[in-house]
């Protein structure tokens, strides 16, 4: 059974262009089979055709099913605001630069740590993409050493952001398992929260699914996001984007939220959400729903709002807890050159987000449908490789771009950057602490000593498309 979807009409020469995408790809498949390189392609093949025979009937209508684990999810029409991504190039405020110059820590030591956030006491604190929680202390020289054996494992699941409450326990988003606390005298876990409550207005006895990263307010509130409705899935023994490949080596596996991103951004929903945990009542509340992949979290000085990055739409928007605006969401700023990721709140009440890669330029296929049904199946050696970049910004409370630091792709593939791939950013104490989704390290940024900004590239360009107050699909910005 299909779905079927609101979509804007299309002309024959784009419902043509569906077909031909899709006859290319089919082709290549076809071609795999043939030489046995994927033999398992073949049902799924056969499975593809009625997409297109109904592609210029339907316009949206995508009788495929998406591969596990996103279990009977179909792929989806994205709203032409949303992709293809028109990212902000890198000029005028955006000027590329070589002012992140990261220092790297634990180089094969620490794989995957989505977040690094610092101790009251002053410990960097780390979590593996295995669930260990451990903890590094700074030398008199300012190195820091790292103690090898692991304060904490979490149990199965993925942590991913993290925080501390105003009692030193350690507050966790995991993908799998929901918001942990690891309590810090006992070092016992406990999970908070992995279910919406019955008293939420919204989406009341729903699961919890794919916590992504959190924050605490001043009164003990927990605000997280989740960013898509796939489970998670263990990608045994190999790291993958999509797909799973037993490897003879014998790796260790672990949950793979690359992955989930990855089937999320083929099926083509707005399933991200914000929710609130009352530790007091114990109780949960879905706040926002239909986000794009809602990513980090920062709660503003006076907890009178929060700004969340919202990934798939390369944005910052902030949701007013408090004040005549209370429950309203508006963007903060939009455009940015990369995916935001995690985020947080500078000291000094700016917003520091992390920008996790530059959209490649095949991005601009996704938009069709068809395309994005047969890229969780294409071989990863035929898909296109990223350059790896690293970069940050600073953003005010009202929206103004305060910092751009960036790390630039080099001209070969092997060749990275300082740091890359970042997933998150905390300022403490004159450092900026960066973690790596993907890489084996993680890095800080000496604030103190940042170069100068540079003169800035002239620029005069505009965002085809934008959204000025949400949810505001085919609406140009300021038009709302």
């Amino acid at each position: 059974m299909g779905a079927v979807l609101d979509a804007p009409q299309h002309s024959p020469m784009r419902a043509l262009s569906y077909i031909l995408i899709l006859v290319l790809v089919a082709a290549g498949r076809l071609y795999m089979i043939h030489k046995g390189e994927h033999a398992r392609l073949a049902p799924r093949l056969l499975m593809c055709w009625p997409s297109l025979l109904t592609a210029y009937d339907c316009a949206g209508y995508v009788k495929v099913y998406i591969r596990y684990p996103a279990v009977n999810q179909y792929v989806h029409l994205y709203p032409e605001d949303v992709l293809p991504w028109h990212p902000h190039p890198l000029e005028g405020q955006f000027t590329t630069n070589q002012r992140l110059k990261a220092v790297r820590l634990f180089e094969g030591e620490m794989d995957g740590s989505e977040s690094v956030i610092v101790a009251p006491d002053g410990r960097a604190m780390m979590l593996n993409k295995y669930g260990g929680v451990f903890e590094a202390f700074e030398q008199p020289d300012g190195s820091f050493e790292l103690n090898r054996t692991a304060k904490a494992w979490l149990g199965p699941g993925r942590p991913l952001g993290a925080a501390f409450d105003a009692d030193g326990n350690m507050i966790i988003c995991d993908a799998l398992k929901g918001i942990l606390k690891l309590e810090r005298d006992t070092h016992r876990v406990v999970i908070l929260t992995n279910r919406v409550s019955h008293s939420s207005p919204l989406g009341p006895d729903t699961p919890i699914i794919y916590a992504n990263d959190l924050d605490v307010a001043k009164d003990g509130s927990i605000y997280f996001t989740t960013s898509i409705d796939i489970h998670l899935h263990r990608n045994a023994q190999h790291y993958s984007r999509f797909t799973h490949v037993p490897s003879l080596e014998a790796r260790a596996g672990f949950w793979d939220t690359v992955k989930g991103w990855g089937l999320g951004m083929c099926q083509g929903r707005p399933d991200g959400k914000l929710y609130r945990y009352n530790p007091k009542t114990k109780e949960t509340h879905l706040l926002v729903k239909d986000l794009w992949y809602s990513n980090g979290v920062a709660v503003a000085e006076d907890d009178s709002y929060v700004v969340i990055s919202e990934t798939d739409r390369l944005r910052l928007l902030k949701y007013w807890l408090k004040g005549p605006k209370a429950g309203q969401l508006e963007v903060l700023i939009d455009s940015l050159p990369g995916t935001p990721d995690g985020m947080a709140r500078a000291p000094d009440g700016n917003f520091w987000a992390a920008l996790l890669a530059k959209p490649p330029p095949a991005t601009k296929f996704f938009h069709w449908p068809l395309v994005r049904a047969l890229l969780p199946d294409i071989p990863e050696t035929w898909r296109p490789v990223v350059h790896e970049w690293g970069a940050v910004v600073k953003v005010s409370p009202e929206g103004q771009l305060l910092e751009f630091l960036e790390d630039p792709q080099r001209p070969y593939f092997h060749d990275k950057p300082s740091a890359y791939r970042i997933s998150s950013a905390h300022e403490h104490a004159g450092r900026l602490w960066l973690g790596a989704l993907v890489a084996n390290f993680v890095s800080y940024v000496d604030l103190r000593t940042l170069p100068p900004k540079p003169e800035p590239i002239p620029t005069n360009w505009t965002a085809p498309v934008a959204c000025f107050t949400p949810p505001c699909n085919y609406v140009e910005k300021g038009v709302a």
